[in-house]
């Protein structure tokens, strides 16, 4: 419930009925109250408890469950394209009602002998590859480094990039993206 809610924010900063009080205008009572359930808060409440935390407001009112921020593995999005030698599953939680992440890690395989794009990619976000199995060439601005399993590599934001599977194997492993962004040809 909202007051539990408000009570757990508020321990996690430190923080004491008095300091909130003082911060905010309201009385302890009146916070102690809201905190067992025994008031509703007006909105006007809620954002000067959420600046005292230092909170946005929406994660006080949220009613979110713990299976908003878990991606099960039967539920992951899989991302193929036509003619693509490379697919990837969405391994993280993707944005929902509840929480819009600022990272997304994927699941990748590569059939041998390919590259995965026709083109260079480029994007707006940093990207980290991790081999899990197999090897990849990995084509990064004037760089060219081949991964081995165990190994990853930092790709900055904004860096044109292509990866090239040169072994008789499938290669997998794992992307992130910090921010979320799509990548585009150039």
């Amino acid at each position: 419930m909202l007051g539990e809610k408000i009570r757990a924010y508020r321990k996690d900063a430190k923080k004491t009925l008095n300091q909130i009080a003082d911060a905010t205008g309201l009385s302890t009572g009146y916070l102690s109250q809201l905190e067992n359930n025994h008031v509703d808060p007006s909105l006007s409440a809620l954002r000067k408890i959420a600046a005292a935390l230092n909170l946005p407001v929406y994660l006080l009112m949220e009613d979110s469950s713990n299976e908003d921020y878990v991606t099960r593995k039967k539920n992951r999005v899989v991302m193929t394209f036509p003619d693509s030698p490379i697919s990837f599953e969405v391994v993280s939680t993707l944005p929902n009602k509840t929480i819009i992440p600022s990272a997304m890690i994927m699941y990748f395989t590569q059939k041998s002998h390919s590259f995965d794009t026709d083109r260079f990619l480029i994007h707006d976000s940093d990207e980290i590859v991790l081999i899990e199995k197999g090897e990849l060439t990995l084509y990064y601005g004037s760089n060219t480094i081949v991964l081995h399993a165990g190994d990853s590599a930092l790709i900055p934001r904004n860096t044109p990039h292509r990866y090239h599977n040169h072994t008789d194997e499938i290669t997998s492993g794992y992307v992130v993206t910090a921010p979320c962004t799509l990548p585009r040809n150039i």
